[in-house]
C-alpha cells in the first residue's frame, strides 16, 4: 500500500469492528463487515452498526464526511451484503470509477465466492441452481421467495467442501453466486433443504435452537470470502482481488458438531 492509499485508509470513518482487507490507487476499497453491521444504513441518520460510521445518501448510494480542513470526502457502495452475512463488501471514492464498477456487476464479470454452513449437506456434491427470486415486503421488511412467473433469474455454483458425520448432516459448502439478488444465497440454500445454519428467516429454527444450545452462537452462517473485479477492458486483464479466510466460528463449529 502506497502513502496515499495509507492516508485514504485512515481518512474513511469505519463502523464498529469494520475494517480495510484491500486497497487499490483508483480508489477502490474492500472491507470485512462483520456480522450485525448494515451494509447501510436504513434511513438519512446515522447508524453505529453501519459498515462506516458517518451520514449516508440513500438515493445516490454514497457515505459522506467532513475532513478536519473542511474537505467532505465520499465513498460509493457497489455490493450489499445482509445484515447477518459476514465478508468483503466494496466501495469506491471515485464516482467514475464506482460507474465503471457497476458496470462489470450488471455484465456479471465480477467473481464472487461465498462460504456457508448448512444442514443436511449430505443432499449435494455439485450442482448449479438456477430459480427465479421476487422480493416482497412483509411487515416492513424484505423477504424473497421462488417466484417462476414474475421472479428475476438467479444463478449460483454450489459445491460441498466438507460434510461432518452425525444427523444434523452439517456441511461447509463454496457458493459461486453469478447474480446478486437480495437474499438469494439464503433462499436458494432453502428451497433445496440445506437451510443455512443460523439463518432466522428461511432457515430450520429447531435445528438452529440445537446449535445455539450446544455451541452459544448466534449468527448466520454465510461468509462473503472472495471477490475479483476486472479493472481493464484492453490488453492484459488487471483485477482488483480482496480475500478472506473463513471465521473462527465456521472452525469451530465443524469441529465441535
Amino acid at each position: 500500500m502506497n502513502v496515499s492509499e495509507k492516508n485514504n485508509t485512515l481518512d474513511i470513518p469505519l463502523g464498529r469492528g469494520v475494517t480495510v482487507v484491500q486497497s487499490h490507487t483508483s480508489g477502490l476499497f474492500a472491507f470485512n463487515k462483520p456480522t450485525g453491521v448494515r451494509a447501510h444504513p436504513n434511513s438519512t441518520v446515522m447508524d453505529e452498526r453501519a459498515l462506516l460510521n458517518c451520514h449516508y445518501n440513500k438515493e445516490l448510494q454514497f457515505y459522506y464526511w467532513v475532513l478536519p480542513d473542511g474537505r467532505e470526502k465520499k465513498l460509493y457502495l457497489l455490493n450489499r451484503l445482509d445484515s447477518p452475512t459476514s465478508g468483503l463488501i466494496v466501495g469506491s471514492i471515485s464516482l467514475e470509477f464506482a460507474e465503471k464498477v457497476k458496470k462489470r456487476f450488471v455484465n456479471k464479470e465480477v467473481e464472487k465466492i461465498y462460504h456457508a454452513i448448512v444442514f443436511r449437506g449430505d443432499r449435494v456434491k455439485h450442482e448449479t441452481w438456477r430459480d427465479k427470486l421476487k422480493v416482497v415486503r412483509e411487515n416492513e421488511r424484505l423477504r424473497t421467495e421462488i417466484n417462476s412467473t414474475h421472479g428475476k433469474y438467479a444463478l449460483t455454483h454450489a459445491r460441498r467442501i466438507y460434510l461432518l458425520p452425525g444427523y444434523l448432516k452439517c456441511a461447509l459448502m463454496e457458493l459461486r453466486s453469478i447474480t446478486g439478488k437480495t437474499h438469494q444465497l439464503r433462499v436458494q440454500c432453502a428451497k433445496r433443504n440445506l437451510p443455512i445454519v443460523g439463518d432466522n428467516t428461511y432457515g430450520d429454527f429447531q435445528l438452529n435452537r440445537e446449535i445455539r444450545k450446544s455451541t452459544g452462537y448466534k449468527r448466520l452462517f454465510l461468509h462473503a470470502s472472495h471477490i475479483r473485479i476486472p479493472l481493464n477492458d484492453v490488453g492484459r486483464r488487471v483485477y482488483f482481488e480482496a480475500n478472506l479466510p473463513i471465521p473462527t466460528e465456521f472452525h469451530k463449529l465443524l469441529i465441535n458438531n
